[in-house]
């Protein structure tokens, strides 16, 4: 057994060799809080139109929180402009308007779905400039964009939800070809955001099967195309057997089928995503990129009823019609439907419409015309999404035009009232706002978390708010496993110092494997709070690490552990740390609690003393307040204690001295196999170093079986005692 002093002078010997070493850590929160205490709430009121009203007074809407209700204190329309103006160069100059001084424990988030539907070759940079031009422009603080294409298949995610102008400029090139590989699940994506809200998401519901064709023959009809299949159609002016068989005819018997099931399964896969949507708890805007919509005419009450779910949920659709530079006619595939039906009708009587083919064809001439019609109304049905669920349609694409969206989207009522509650003790707080009168569409967070602000005054992020929700459960979920803990040491002041420290094993994370790139994609997320004896949030600590690992095989035989470690300065007294670790990939959530007490020792005093992980080097300036950096480097501790066969063990630990005790500090270390003293060294420690401690590693003994280390430090007549158990696997 070798103790080591880690500082400029030697404790029993030389410095062990410190190793450099990775740590996945994730950025220090601050936090703020302020003695006014009043809750803003940003609201908006749509008609049944899903058209944005913007005369309206306080008189006319109800606040309830928990159930109470509360007085509305202030209101006042915000515009988009004005969120603009407060959000540009000389807002942040210029002292803040009276009326912004309440707190806003949940600030309005914007999510923008953009969705690129049926781009084709004539209008992919088309697509692609506008929503280029809109994230130039429009990407604004308390936004989040996800960027997704929709077919007769479904919806296809190619960027998460994100701020992240990279990704989403990647994502939009990728969409708008259509050649990109989509997300593991559109269903993960929205469950993953919407997990503050412990929504239940049902997955899209199949494509109809009645009329489908074998995949090998199915014909998909998109806009931008139809210059090729309406050559296909002028040329074939044939009726009966030979006009089916005409290649790329989709007003023939089998083509007049599967036109119709494209437009189903598509409309299915627009509804999908309301339904996705109207579960989130942000303003929802979707911005469409497509060259029309066609709507069977069969569907007009799904249609309806679609559109009422968006306008109940709030969700505003804008569209951005592109068609590209084709010269064909949007219209060209209508009309040779339409000449159909005629030749059709005009050979009711003659010999030509007596064959059994002629009579299937003469039997479809409703069909026919109703795909005919719904081809020609693409456009209205862009017209009616967009405007029955208070959207508009653009046809220019200009950057005016793209402006007034998000202008509309940032457009809301804010209002304030006084909470009931006392404290931050990070509850949450149900909200609900009523309209006075009917048709009127209220839209409001559903309620919000009593935590304290940050200093930056940035909003609570997805990832906080799903750790906040975790531990609003009750009981507390325990879907894996992982380990926390409180390393108890002391600051240069004298104030218990903690390190709160999180261990957890990869092989308890779900992982997206990216063959192509021979690794697997993790994301979890982690929150920490800390609540005084009357359970007042004191620290807030989050961190968020997704991560690729290399493709490991099966999920219990990947290596390694995501390690995260925070220092916090706690007065003395009791506490309470709650910790929740969210694993992104797979849904799944676990949350634990545990007790603290700090309290001033009086004499000497030893720090919890920590089995060493590895030693790595600081990465960046160092913060001069975290107990495990020293010299340059960070000792990077192990909560499970468990050793593997072939390592040599090392401890670490600070020794404190008691500042009005003229005598030197000894330290005895036993170490203690199956029970039994096995060694036992004393030794005198140093004088201690700049931050008032005597920082100690020591290179424990390889024993296989079960261990423990015990310290004894005694500074004249009074003493500390420490001690630790550790396994070392048998070979």
């Amino acid at each position: 057994m070798k103790p080591r002093c880690v500082g400029p002078r030697p404790c029993f010997a030389i410095l062990v060799a410190l190793s450099a070493g990775a740590l996945a850590q994730a950025p220090e929160q601050g936090r703020f809080e302020t003695s006014v205490r009043e809750v803003v709430v940003d609201v908006v009121v749509h008609d049944s139109h899903g058209k944005l009203l913007k005369k309206l007074n306080a008189k006319d809407l109800t606040l309830y929180e928990d159930g109470v209700k509360r007085d509305i204190r202030s209101w006042r329309l915000v515009s988009g402009m004005e969120v603009r103006r407060e959000e540009g160069p000389a807002a942040a100059k210029a002292a803040p308007p009276a009326a912004r001084t309440a707190l806003s424990p949940v600030q309005t988030i914007n999510l923008i779905c953009l969705v690129f539907h049926d781009i084709g070759p004539d209008s992919r940079a088309q697509a692609f400039q506008a929503a280029h031009d809109f994230l130039d422009n429009e990407l604004r603080p308390n936004t989040i964009i996800g960027v997704f294409s929709l077919d007769d298949r479904g919806v296809h995610p190619t960027a998460r939800f994100t701020t992240n102008r990279a990704a989403l400029v990647q994502a939009i090139q990728q969409a708008s070809t259509g050649k990109a590989p989509t997300l593991s699940s559109s269903l993960q994506l929205f469950s993953a955001l919407g997990l503050e809200q412990n929504l239940a998401i049902q997955p899209p519901p199949p494509p109809p099967q009645a009329g489908a064709a074998p995949a090998s023959t199915t014909i998909v009809l998109n806009s931008p195309d139809l210059a090729v299949v309406g050559a296909s159609l002028d040329a074939s002016s044939a009726v009966g057997d030979d006009a089916s068989t005409v290649a790329l005819n989709p007003l023939g018997r089998n083509g007049i089928h599967e036109g119709r099931v494209v437009a189903m399964r598509e409309m299915k896969a627009f509804g999908w995503l309301v339904d996705q949507l109207r579960q989130m708890p942000f303003r929802k805007t979707v911005v469409l990129f497509s060259p029309g919509v066609a709507r069977p005419a069969d569907q007009t009450d799904y249609w309806k009823a679609m559109i009422a779910k968006a306008n109940a949920a709030g969700i505003n659709f804008y569209a951005l019609e592109v068609n590209g530079v084709s010269q064909a006619s949007p219209t060209l595939a209508a009309n040779a439907g339409l000449r159909r039906v005629s030749q059709l009708s005009a050979t009711q009587k003659s010999s030509n419409g007596s064959s059994l083919g002629s009579m299937a064809d003469h039997s479809e001439q409703d069909n026919i015309m109703e795909n005919a019609i719904s081809s020609a109304n693409t456009h209205a049905a862009l017209v009616d999404l967009t405007e029955q669920t208070g959207g508009f349609l653009i046809t220019d694409s200009s950057k005016r035009m793209l402006s007034r969206i998000m202008n509309d989207a940032e457009s809301r009522y804010e209002l304030t009232y006084s909470p009931a509650w006392e404290i931050y003790d990070g509850r949450f707080h149900k909200i609900e706002v009523k309209p006075a009168r009917e048709g009127l569409t209220v839209e409001a967070r559903a309620g919000y978390y009593a935590v304290p602000g940050k200093a930056d005054g940035g909003p609570i992020t997805p990832e906080e708010l799903s750790g906040l929700r975790v531990l609003n459960t009750t009981p507390l979920p325990r879907e894996f496993d992982y380990r926390a803990e409180a390393l108890h040491f002391r600051s240069p002041e004298g104030p218990s110092e903690l390190t709160l420290a999180l261990e957890i094993p990869l092989a308890n994370l779900a992982a997206t494997p990216e063959p192509a790139e021979k690794k697997q994609r993790m994301h979890a997320s982690l929150l920490i709070l800390v609540k005084d004896s009357s359970g007042k949030i004191v620290e807030q600590l989050s961190g968020d690490s997704p991560m690729d690992a290399p493709d490991a095989g099966p999920t219990s035989a990947r290596p390694g552990r995501l390690t995260f470690g925070r220092p916090v300065t706690l007065a003395p007294g009791h506490y309470t740390v709650q910790t929740a670790v969210v694993d992104w990939q797979s849904g799944k959530v676990s949350a634990n609690q545990f007790e603290v007490d700090c309290a001033r020792q009086q004499g000497p005093e030893l720090s919890t003393i920590v089995l060493v992980r590895r030693v790595e080097d600081v990465q960046g300036a160092s913060t001069g307040t975290d107990p495990l950096e020293r010299q340059g480097k960070r000792i990077v501790p192990s909560l499970t204690n468990v050793v593997e066969a072939g390592t040599t063990p090392s401890v670490f630990f600070c020794a404190y001295p008691d500042r009005s005790n003229a005598a030197k500090m000894r330290l005895q270390a036993q170490f203690l196999g199956d029970g039994r003293v096995l060694q036992d060294q004393a030794s005198e420690l140093p004088p201690p170093d700049a931050s008032g401690s005597v920082p100690v590693l020591i290179q424990v003994p390889a024993r296989p079986g079960e261990n423990e280390l015990k310290l004894t430090l005694s500074q004249g007549s009074a003493t500390s005692e420490q001690s630790i158990r550790y396994t070392i696997a048998a070979k």
